[in-house]
């Protein structure tokens, strides 16, 4: 299992032309090398370098501002978030706040019983958005077009305090997950930190791996 964290996130605004390319033409038209990321012909930041981009573009595999699953499927991953996942989603929750509302200690500190996070609907967005990232490239430490996790926030103006994901294989669990994230000293006491008020959580299974992503603000 692997586990990754971006804390106390400030970074400043970045943005793109807000495109995408996926009609028709430009199926007949794919060139790679030609600096159009065309995912309509197959292209993508992994099998071409015109797709390598913090552009706003169908084919870098982060679902930008103004894709979605019918303009990119790619990208977005599915319309309707499979029930199965939605599950450890809800699963994690219920453990993250357990573990708040009961004290956890950490490597380096004793933590008092904090209040409960809730969820908030736009951090659940943009942690299945970078957990559907490790379930498309097998685990990530840096997106193939290198985005960050605060680069996904801030290209969507949603403010985050920080975050952190976990991955192994396809059937691990949300107490798996936490438990690995509150192994590490760093993740544990920024979970137990009283200021973290809401959370977001996305779980994404793959054939080969399963990815849980958190944000916390």
């Amino acid at each position: 299992m692997l586990l990754g964290a971006c804390g106390r996130i400030g970074f400043a605004p970045t943005g793109g032309d807000g495109s995408t390319s996926g009609d028709g033409d430009a199926l007949i038209n794919a060139v790679c090398g030609d600096q159009v990321c065309t995912a309509a012909g197959g292209e993508t930041c992994h099998s071409c370098s015109d797709c390598v981009t913090r552009t706003f573009v169908c084919g870098n595999l982060l679902c930008d501002p103004g894709e979605t699953d019918v303009t990119c499927a790619t990208d977005c991953g599915p319309s309707v978030w499979p029930a199965a996942w939605v599950t450890v989603e809800t699963d994690f929750v219920t453990a993250f706040n357990a573990a708040r509302t009961s004290g956890r200690d950490c490597a380096t500190s004793m933590n008092p019983p904090v209040a409960a996070v809730t969820v908030a609907g736009e951090l659940t967005t943009i942690a299945r958005i970078y957990a559907w990232v490790g379930g498309v490239e097998n685990g990530m430490s840096v997106p193939c077009n290198g985005a960050t996790l605060g680069d996904i926030a801030t290209d969507r103006g949603i403010t985050v305090t920080g975050g952190m994901f976990a991955f192994g294989n396809p059937t691990i669990t949300a107490q798996a997950a936490l438990d690995s994230m509150f192994g590490v000293d760093g993740l544990c006491t920024f979970s137990m930190d009283p200021a973290m008020t809401q959370i977001g959580v996305g779980f994404v299974q793959s054939a080969s791996i399963g990815t849980v992503n958190v944000y916390l603000r």
